[in-house]
């Protein structure tokens, strides 16, 4: 009865939402081209177009999940029969399985050379394989070396995180192969908002039916990925500094050797090339983009974007975890609308966007590295408490960077007159060496990464040691 009366409750409450909606577009008190009718949404699902962008979508997620997580699974099997080297892949990929989505982004700057044909389409399938590859192979060793979870329930862990990873990366890589892609992503002035509200509501039925499917909970999630990063805090050491330098040298290798093989059709530089420019670049004043900026001044402004947006997810994510213990209920409520601010947080700020207008600035960027990083940072907060919660929130801060620099990209590379995405996707259109410089801006974007990453890590390490020993002391006083 209980269960009966909360439905009705629900359905209620949205049902007069929806009344009121539809009496102020009526009265005009709604702007059209920045708020959809409440319909607008379910009549773009008769669009045929709207619906085929869709199909080539999912058609693009099935197919690179299956080829990149067939083969990521091989190539983590094969990689576990060692286990020094296991730990080290495992700790490599942490952030090597994001380089797909920081790298690819001048992809359509790179001319092709002696008239070879350029398929922006197959180049962007071969990206999502990448990324949805090396995810997988992360994951499996996470769950070989750490978590070590029945076969059915690890089976349902590995292919949740292939899906998830390949809907990011399929997602955001719709804007290379378009018109031919999903068009989701209508700028204000550009397209109907219902577009925005239709993709919005689609991606979050896909990711309640994963959910179905795959029978997961954000506790249990969160208490996997507690598990996976107190095994990785404690079992990191010196001699995996060494294989992990080992492991970078041989990227750079076969980066050199495919640059070398495809120099041939596309204008790929080798790594020698791009740490020459990227050099020049820092060492340099004003850039070729502008008279009165540097690559620094780009810098400095992803820097404040990643920030801003950390900050804010940051107090959003304690507010939230702080609310959620009032009472069983209401941490039940939450949790269970979690899962679906994984992706979905992308379109929903499109939608702020359209009610807001325009798309520039870096305020704009910000709140949407706030927006993808809730997900991993509140989740990581929900972890089981053998970390103090100053050092789980810089380690929330930590998981969710990855996040919060694709945000920042997506955000720059859609709109916007600086930053590292926005060199990234400019640089070949207003200087002769733009595709050099396009990847030099990837290549010091990863950089940038990397030691954000590695120094919130070991600053949330060094404060867990630190309140642990206090605890100590305190208890032997």
């Amino acid at each position: 009865m209980l269960a009966i009366n909360k439905k009705f409750v629900s359905i209620s409450i949205l049902s007069v939402l929806l009344i009121a909606w539809e009496i102020f577009y009526l009265r005009g008190l709604i702007d059209p081209d920045r708020f959809s009718h409440p319909i607008g949404g379910l009549l773009m699902l008769s669009d045929a177009r709207f619906v085929r962008g869709f199909g080539i979508m999912m058609l693009q997620l099935a197919f690179v999940s299956c080829i990149g997580g067939w083969l990521g699974f091989s190539i983590g099997r094969l990689i576990a029969h060692n286990a020094r080297w296991s730990y080290a892949t495992l700790y490599f990929l942490r952030i090597g399985m994001w380089l797909p989505f920081l790298v690819y982004w001048p992809l359509p700057i790179w001319p092709p050379r002696n008239g070879y044909y350029h398929d922006s389409i197959f180049w962007a399938w071969i990206g999502s394989i990448a990324a949805v590859i090396l995810s997988t192979c992360y994951h499996y060793l996470l769950n070989h070396l750490w978590l070590g979870l029945q076969k059915g329930e690890a089976w349902r862990y590995i292919v949740k995180s292939t899906i998830l990873q390949a809907l990011f990366i399929c997602l955001i890589s719709q804007g290379w192969i378009f018109p031919h892609g999903w068009f989701w992503f209508p700028l204000p002035g550009q397209g109907s908002v219902a577009i925005v509200y239709a993709s919005f509501g689609l991606i979050v039925a896909f990711l309640y039916l994963l959910e179905l499917i795959c029978q997961s909970t954000i506790d249990r999630l969160a208490t996997t990925r507690g598990s996976a990063l107190t095994g990785e805090l404690g079992h990191f050491t010196g001699r995996s500094v060494i294989r992990l330098m080992i492991l970078a040298m041989v990227s750079l290798v076969l980066w050199h050797i495919v640059a070398k093989s495809l120099g041939r059709f596309l204008s790929l530089s080798t790594p020698v090339e791009v740490l020459a420019v990227a050099y020049k670049m820092l060492m340099s004043g004003p850039s070729s983009l502008s008279t009165d900026s540097s690559i620094w001044i780009h810098i400095g402004v992803s820097l404040l974007e990643i920030l801003g947006g950390l900050v804010l997810c940051g107090v959003i994510s304690i507010i939230v975890f702080r609310v959620s213990f009032i009472s069983n209920q209401l941490r039940r409520w939450v949790l269970s609308l979690l899962p679906f601010t994984f992706i979905a947080p992308i379109l929903g700020q499109l939608i702020i966007m359209h009610w807001v207008g325009g798309f520039t600035g870096p305020w704009r960027v910000a709140l949407g590295v706030s927006f993808l990083s809730f997900f991993t940072f509140l989740t990581v907060l929900y972890r089981s408490t053998e970390q103090p919660f100053l050092s789980r929130s810089f380690l929330a801060l930590e998981e969710a960077l990855p996040f919060a620099f694709v945000a920042m990209i997506v955000g720059e590379v859609m709109n916007a007159t600086s930053g590292l995405g926005f060199y990234m996707v400019t640089a070949g259109r207003l200087s002769p060496d733009g595709v050099v410089r396009g990847l030099a801006a990837s290549l010091m974007t990863v950089v940038l990464l990397i030691i954000l990453s590695v120094t919130l890590r070991w600053v949330g390490r060094r404060k867990g040691e630190i309140v642990r020993r206090s605890g100590v002391h305190g208890q032997k006083k």
